[in-house]
C-alpha cells in the first residue's frame, strides 16, 4: 500500500499523459505497473509511460492485432480487450488504470487466481470486492473513482483518461493536497518508449 496523498499525485502524473494521447485517439492497450517508469534528474521526479508497441489508433479500422492473441496483462486487463483485442477504446485503459490503483490503495489487485484464465474469468464475470471493504480508510469519492473505473461495462466507466484526471483533480481538491492541476493537456507529449519487461511479457503483433 501506498500514503494516499503519493497515489493522488502518482496517479496525477500518469494519468495526465494518457490523457493527451486518448486526445489523440491512441489506446495504449497494456498499462500496468512495469509500463510506469519515475525518472529521476537531479532533484526532480517526472513519470514516463513506456512501452505503447501494441497500441493503436481508436478512429482506425486496422489492428495490427492477430487472430487468437491475447494482447494485455491479465491482472490489468479490461473484460472486454479479454474477448476481443480488436476494437477496444480508451475505457480499456481507464479499467487498467483502475486496478492500478485499487492495488496501489489496497495493497492487492482486484482480482486474483491461481492461473492466468482464472484471474481473466474472474475479471470478467465476477464483481470485484469494494474498495471501501479492503481498505475501510479510503476517502468514499476515491473508491466510488477506483470501483467506477472497474466496472464491467466500458460505457460505466469514466469515458477516458482525460475524465480520469478530472475527478482525481476534484480529490485532490476535497483532500486538501493542493497538487499542479493536470489540465494543460496541450503542453503534454506521449514518449513511445518500446520495452518490455521479463516479468510479464506481452504478445507483441506481427509485420503490418
Amino acid at each position: 500500500r501506498l500514503p494516499l496523498p503519493t497515489v493522488i499525485a502518482l496517479f496525477r502524473a500518469i494519468v495526465a499523459p494518457m490523457a493527451a494521447a486518448h486526445a489523440r485517439n491512441i489506446v495504449h492497450r497494456d498499462l500496468k505497473p512495469d509500463n510506469v517508469f519515475l525518472v529521476r534528474k537531479g532533484n526532480a521526479e517526472s513519470v514516463k509511460i513506456l512501452d505503447f508497441g501494441i497500441a493503436r489508433e481508436m478512429d482506425t479500422e486496422q489492428s495490427a492485432t492477430k487472430t487468437g492473441t491475447s494482447m494485455g496483462t491479465p491482472h490489468y486487463m479490461a473484460p472486454e480487450q479479454a474477448m476481443s483485442a480488436r476494437g477496444v477504446n480508451a475505457a480499456a485503459d481507464v479499467w487498467s488504470l483502475g486496478a492500478m490503483l485499487y492495488e496501489a490503495i489496497s495493497g492487492e489487485p482486484p482480482f486474483e487466481g491461481e492461473t492466468t484464465s482464472a484471474i481473466i474469468v474472474y475479471a470478467c464475470t465476477r464483481p470485484h470486492r469494494p474498495l471501501l471493504e479492503v481498505a475501510p480508510s479510503t476517502p468514499k469519492s476515491l473508491a466510488e473513482l477506483v470501483d467506477k473505473c472497474l466496472a464491467k461495462e466500458p460505457q460505466n466507466r469514466p469515458k477516458d483518461a482525460g475524465a480520469l484526471a478530472a475527478a482525481l483533480d476534484a480529490i485532490d481538491i476535497e483532500m486538501g493536497l493542493g497538487l499542479a492541476p493536470t489540465g494543460a493537456m496541450p503542453a503534454v507529449t506521449v514518449e513511445a518508449v518500446r520495452m518490455h519487461a521479463p516479468s510479464h511479457p506481452t504478445p507483441q503483433p506481427g509485420p503490418v
